[in-house]
């Protein structure tokens, strides 16, 4: 092209008739010359060295489509990166750019991993130590369709294993369209942190904070703020990257010389996290301002693959550049105090069946098909709270500082009543300004700034709806409640603390189980004895290998006296670093020291406890066991469904080893599953935070003049129901207790005894005639009416009833 003036370009002969002599070529053997630096790139790519060509678009002396477009085909079809800048009206001169601030970028950004618009406030390391050393990892995104959709995040996926391609990676796609970061932070434990541990996440809310929520700033700091601080108590050394993204108003603001609020707010969280960020939105302004590019090139709000790759390659430039860094830069960390007191630290989604309902509402899946509007497929398949009608009205206990409906909000939306803790009732309109096309997805905060502790709302469908809405219809998803931190957020400098406990379990005669949980990794031991004798220490050894380095310890004492109390405390050893032939400890704490009694088959009597149906009603639970206190009991059945859904330890720390702790240090706690502990994903994880008797949530133990027979009924509906995605398998499990039943009701514990109490959370009788209990009542009726049972305590109807016995039916009490 230039010199030769081959192609479309005139080129020039004396320089064309120099080129020849100085390589020593005649005109056709120039013509398949591969010595040009053009035929060299593959070493470059191979390199990952970024290429930057600044040229004029109407350049006709060494025209585009001659060189640079072929430069730039070759290179990317090499995998390499190449930026080209097009300067608009601009031939073959002037070289240069009026404002060089993209070329500095582009040098700082490669090599720093820094530039005006990539900050990296952290060393990243965290994440890629996991990723090398323990050859796995799970990388989180967040945030609204942007991320959801296939744009710069599998980019970044497929980046990272090509980084680490020994590494089993775990990537978890939590971007839902329209959310903003209000609603981030309250789904943050169910879509992200309930997946396991999280070592690297990304969070994108820019866009939707601004086009969708119109947040103030105030909105966006409490969103974001949340969303770092229950992701650090998560995991203290997670790394955080806050992404940017941009749409015309953020591109509009930057070229005139501001920053959008938005903006503001987000890195105002990131500079108080340390937390890295990336501002697409202003790299993207700068460039389209300098002519790069345009905006149907880049691709929108939703950008095309040109617009997702620039995304992913400054992910990329960040990532990399950090890596390469040392291993002893600073790490993220959380200040003690929130910068906003009602930041969303506490963040959850309290599930609609905690709301006590009214005539009117019904927990249903619309027809959506029936409905005017579209839907996004994350709501399709899922029963929703629902009601229509004027007046329809319902309740919901709860505790924290701030109350919220996520709701889909379609044509037919209406507005709600509602007042808290009986104070002047409010109105709010649930109608959004996409409504009229679509089911909408959004958090509406009703209260953001209560007083810490537990309040009372009452909401009510209003009898007006927006201008634009066709009806009063109102579906809940579920409720936004801010709790307030769950655990004591952490650092990696946060001192070795017990997050819970301790709280004995699986009592016997001779022996009992003792479990906490900390904030650090440790190793831990009981030291235990009679009042008045020295210590003995009891590990929990597996296989030979004492267990170690875990936050959640069990420790159960074998070769105890019957009825004899014992005093103990628990001890934490934190681990610091832990490989083959190399332990490093941290600090060791104990526990108050408590005491204990083992069961006693002798004794003339027992006491005790049972609760069920307490669904997450923490102070519900906390004024019922105050009751009991007023006559000495031995044992505190849990008869299930003690929580309402369980889909995090969270959850279970909140609603069970918060609200035992005035006791489950002295007396232990038995957990009869119900079916709401069942269903989320920590059921799976529960057995370690519970022990059982043989591993199993049913068996049968003697207490005095009592044998206790525990049953586990498992879900309410078939296995095949859509609600369990095909999950479940308690047919089976029902069948397996029945061969257990049968030998436990022929055993000589179970004859010998003088009073026989069956517990299990679904009623044999008075319940519904679904698939769980009408299965429960053929597998288990005849057996218990045959075995003389003196008492069944069941829960699950939500109702006071005693059955009375009846022949030919149930004969027990």
């Amino acid at each position: 092209s230039w010199p030769g003036g081959l192609g479309a370009g005139p080129g020039s002969d004396s320089d064309w008739a120099r080129c020849l002599t100085e390589y020593g070529l005649t005109e056709d053997e120039a013509a398949t010359f591969e010595g040009n630096p053009i035929d060299r790139l593959a070493p470059l790519a191979r390199a990952d060295v970024p290429l930057l060509n600044v040229c004029g678009a109407t350049d006709k002396v060494v025209p585009i489509a001659e060189n640079t477009d072929i430069l730039r085909q070759r290179y990317e079809a090499l995998g390499g990166r190449i930026r080209v800048i097009s300067k608009p009206e601009n031939g073959h001169h002037p070289h240069s750019l009026k404002d060089p601030t993209l070329i500095v970028n582009f040098v700082l950004q490669h090599t720093q991993g820094a530039n005006d618009f990539i900050t990296p406030r952290a060393t990243l390391h965290s994440s890629a130590r996991r990723f090398r050393e323990r050859g796995q990892g799970r990388v989180a995104f967040i945030g609204g369709s942007i991320t959801e959709m296939n744009g710069y995040r599998p980019k970044v996926c497929a980046m990272l294993q090509q980084q680490f391609p020994d590494t089993k990676f775990d990537f978890v796609n939590a971007g839902i369209s329209s959310t903003c970061s209000t609603t981030g932070a309250f789904r943050l434990q169910q879509n992200v942190l309930s997946k396991g541990q999280v070592d690297l996440l990304f969070v994108e809310f820019a866009v939707n904070d601004d086009q969708d929520a119109n947040h103030t700033t105030t909105e966006c700091i409490r969103g974001m703020e949340g969303i770092a601080r229950q992701a650090l108590a998560a995991n203290p050394v997670m790394d955080i990257v806050f992404l940017y993204t941009t749409n015309p108003h953020f591109v509009e603001q930057y070229q005139q010389g501001n920053t959008p609020h938005q903006m503001e707010a987000h890195e105002t969280v990131a500079q108080a996290y340390g937390l890295c960020s990336v501002n697409f939105a202003a790299d993207v302004a700068m460039r389209l301002g300098e002519g790069e590019f345009d905006w149907k090139t880049f691709g929108g709000v939703h950008p095309a693959d040109f617009g997702n790759t620039l995304y992913a390659n400054s992910i990329s430039t960040l990532l990399k550049g950090q890596w390469a860094g040392t291993d002893t830069q600073k790490i993220s960390r959380a200040p003690s105090d929130p910068l906003d007191p009602y930041a969303y630290a506490g963040g959850s989604l309290t599930t609609i069946q905690e709301a006590h309902l009214g005539r009117g509402w019904q927990i249903t899946t619309p027809d959506w098909k029936a409905l005017r509007g579209g839907t996004r497929a994350q709501y399709n398949q899922i029963p929703l709270l629902t009601a229509d009608t004027p007046g329809a009205e319902l309740t919901l206990h709860f505790t924290g500082t701030a109350v919220g409906l996520y709701v889909v909000a379609g044509p037919d939306s209406g507005q709600v009543d509602y007042s808290i803790d009986e104070g002047p009732v409010q109105r709010a309109d649930l109608y959004h300004r996409y409504s009229a096309g679509l089911h909408y997805p959004r958090t509406c905060m009703l209260s953001a700034e209560l007083t810490p502790g537990d309040h009372h709302l009452t909401l009510q469908v209003a009898d007006t709806h927006h201008d634009k809405s066709q009806g009063h219809a109102i579906r809940i998803v579920a409720f936004s409640v801010n709790t307030g931190a769950l655990r004591p957020l952490k650092s990696p400098d946060t001192p070795l603390s017990t997050v819970a406990g301790p709280y004995l379990q699986n009592a016997q005669a001779t022996a009992m189980s003792i479990q906490w949980l900390t904030n650090h990794p440790c190793a831990s031991w009981v030291e235990y004895g009679q009042p008045g004798e020295p210590f003995q220490r009891a590990v929990p050894s597996q296989d030979g290998l004492v267990r170690a380095a875990e936050t959640t310890h069990r420790v159960t004492i074998k070769g105890l006296q019957p009825g004899t109390t014992y005093r103990y405390r628990t001890v934490s050893k934190e681990i610091i670093h832990f490989a083959a032939y190399h332990v490093s400890f941290g600090d060791k704490i104990y526990s108050d020291e408590s005491i204990f009694t083992t069961l006693d088959p002798s004794q003339a009597e027992c006491n005790f406890v049972v609760l069920n149906d307490i669904h997450g009603n923490d102070s519900l639970f906390i004024k019922l066991m105050a009751m009991a206190d007023k006559t000495p009991y031995d044992l505190v059945f849990l008869n299930g469904d003690i929580v309402g859904d369980i889909d995090h330890e969270s959850q279970f720390v909140r609603h069970i080893l918060r609200t035992t702790e005035s006791f489950a240090s002295r007396i232990p706690f038995v957990l009869v599953r119900g079916n709401h502990e069942t269903r989320g994903q920590f059921a799976r994880q529960l057995p370690e935070y519970v022990t059982r008797q043989d591993n199993h949530y049913y068996g049968a133990f003697t207490h005095g003049p009592v044998r206790f027979v525990m049953l586990d009924g498992g879900e309410d509906k078939e296995d095949s129901h859509w609600a369990y995605s095909g999950l479940g398998d308690f047919d089976a499990y029902r069948e397996e207790q029945t061969l257990w039943l049968k030998q436990e009701i022929q055993s000589t514990a179970f004859k010998a005894a003088t009073f026989r109490i069956v517990l299990m959370h679904i009623p044999l009788y008075g319940s519904s005639n679904g698939h769980g209990p009408s299965d429960c009542r053929s597998q288990w009726a005849d057996l218990i009416n045959q075995a003389d049972v003196d008492l069944m305590i069941s829960g699950h109807t939500h109702r006071q009833r005693i059955v009375a016995p009846r022949p030919g039916l149930n004969p027990y009490p």
